[in-house]
């Protein structure tokens, strides 16, 4: 087990996962002058947030995995509305 987390520890952890789902709404910015309608994505940010606060708040890892399934919800919702927002 030589993961990231497992070197450098849990608070990496947290900020790793934290971070890349706030980089993850922030990358349709970039593509706004081309395809305005992908900020829909937005759109899935209410599902982002109690999520990073769950990460957050729990200490104990395995309370944790029931989260690999609101990640995955989050994932397929924000991949819909992106898709949506290209195609529009």
């Amino acid at each position: 087990k030589k993961q990231l987390i497992v070197r450098l520890g849990r608070c990496f952890g947290k900020f790793e996962i934290t971070s890349l789902l706030a980089l993850t709404f922030l990358i349709p910015l970039s593509l706004y002058p081309q395809h305005p309608f992908a900020l829909l994505t937005w759109g899935a940010l209410p599902l982002a947030v109690p999520l990073i606060y769950s990460v957050i708040k729990n200490e104990d890892p395995h309370q944790l995995n029931p989260l690999f399934e609101k990640a995955a919800q989050l994932l397929w919702f924000f991949t819909l509305l992106l898709c949506l927002g290209l195609m529009l």
